[in-house]
């Protein structure tokens, strides 16, 4: 699928076997992309009337106040996790990571909904998030937060998951030290 030009990247149900279940973590998210460059992103989450918006260049928000990332370091922080479920290979690799993460942040979290954990990272209600593979979906909205995120990291063994381009470096590393 070509990028090009002005392209709308819809995800009517983040979340969707939290939704079918009746668990209510799932989200609703649309993207406008113009020439593959994040311009504007929603994303609204209707359990608990939370809307956020992102412009690029004018920030982003959450019901009309500007947010903005933690500065915690992990370690009086929470981990968020995704657990690539439809890949064995990648779901193996999460768990270990979540071991070895866990052991550092005060805590640690597995919504079943990408873009709420990016919304919680966005928010800065979470230090860090870790997910090995994301569909544009699941985080065309936060690209323009993410990209102008302060953040650091230093783990190289999670550099070959970085497959998609340096949005996914933000994601990995919002957090702004890791110990």
């Amino acid at each position: 699928t070509s990028l090009e030009g002005v392209v709308w990247i819809i995800d009517p149900i983040d979340g969707t076997m939290n939704f079918s279940r009746g668990l209510s973590l799932s989200a609703i998210s649309v993207a406008l992309l113009k020439d593959g460059i994040p311009y504007i992103g929603v994303c609204y989450n209707p359990y608990l009337d939370e809307m956020l918006k992102d412009k690029k260049n004018m920030g982003a928000y959450l019901n009309n106040k500007q947010i903005k990332v933690s500065d915690k370091n992990l370690n009086e922080g929470l981990l968020l996790i995704g657990s690539s479920p439809y890949s064995k290979e990648l779901h193996k690799k999460s768990i270990e990571l979540l071991y070895k993460y866990s052991t550092i942040a005060t805590d640690f979290r597995r919504v079943g909904a990408a873009v709420l954990d990016l919304c919680n990272i966005a928010c800065g209600r979470a230090e860090l998030y870790i997910e090995l593979k994301l569909q544009p979906w699941d985080y065309s909205y936060y690209s323009n937060k993410l990209k102008n995120a302060k953040y650091s990291y230093n783990e190289e063994e999670l550099r070959p998951y970085f497959e998609l381009n340096n949005v996914i470096d933000g994601v990995f590393g919002l957090a702004t030290k890791l110990y």
